[in-house]
């Protein structure tokens, strides 16, 4: 697609992929803006913070501009905030730094959508985040750094279900893998791995918790079926504490089905 540009376009894409920054030589348009959290984007991602009341503070570097650029995103997390570091660099691309002040009040009325980082709190102050839209790596990895920055601002516990990543072909071992591990890293409580894929991410996930101080090792379990990990997710939440649930995986695992039976009416949805 950015090689295929016309002359009079722009390429806009993101600093923090080494496969794009190699191949940048290539693309058509006459100009291109990066954005991304990578130090070489023209619009960059400094610093990011979450709120208890699941708004984001983003500050980014901006080419060209001496100051930094503060907005507050009505989402949380920072895959919203580097989405809006890429909103960022389109109206750059069709305006003036002028027009940076409105997009900011564009952005700040944003709210977040079903599937895709939606809060729902159950009864007893756990927070449920619907995210069960689709998954890929990136996603992934991006949705379980939101999900461990909630659970320290609200002083609760980080648990997630995680259904497979479909559509990865050779790669697809690899990265279940790789998310496994990233998971235990977080430092989670709790990970559900639904998914007949996700049992590679469990076996790496075990293997990396063998590493990790036993008073700080996460509970792992594995299920072939997403809703059978309903009843072990609920006997790890207390109610009183403020725990932070993540439940995410491709559009093929149907994993709503989980936020469904968490927030009935018995789990409470408030």
């Amino acid at each position: 697609l950015l090689r295929g540009l016309g002359e009079h376009a722009v390429a806009i894409y993101s600093a923090d992929s080494e496969v794009l920054r190699a191949r940048k030589s290539s693309f058509g348009g006459h100009r291109s803006i990066t954005f991304g959290e990578n130090e070489s984007a023209e619009v960059r991602l400094v610093r990011h913070a979450q709120s208890e009341a699941l708004t984001t503070h983003a500050s980014y570097r901006i080419a060209e501009r001496s100051a930094p650029f503060d907005l507050e995103l009505g989402l949380c997390g920072v895959g919203p905030a580097l989405d809006a570091g890429a909103a960022l660099a389109v109206v750059l691309a069709l305006h003036s730094q002028s027009e940076l002040p409105a997009a900011a009040r564009g952005l700040r009325a944003l709210g977040p959508l079903p599937g895709r980082l939606f809060p729902r709190e159950r009864r007893g102050g756990v927070l449920v985040i619907d995210d069960t839209y689709n998954a890929n790596p990136a996603s992934m990895h991006a949705s379980l750094r939101t999900l461990t920055e909630l659970a320290q601002v609200r002083k609760g516990r980080a648990l997630a279900a995680l259904g497979d990543m479909a559509e990865l072909g050779e790669h697809s071992q690899r990265e279940h893998e790789l998310l496994g591990r990233t998971a235990v890293e977080l430092g989670l409580t709790g990970i559900a791995f639904c998914g007949r894929e996700m049992a590679h991410a469990e076996r790496a996930a075990r293997e990396q918790a063998q590493l990790t101080a036993a008073a700080h090792a996460p509970r792992i379990e594995h299920f072939v079926e997403p809703l059978a990990c309903v009843a072990w997710l609920e006997g790890l939440l207390r109610a009183g504490v403020h725990d932070a649930v993540l439940i995410k995986g491709s559009r093929s695992m149907a994993m709503e089905r989980v936020v469904q039976a968490l927030c009935t009416e018995q789990g409470g949805d408030r």
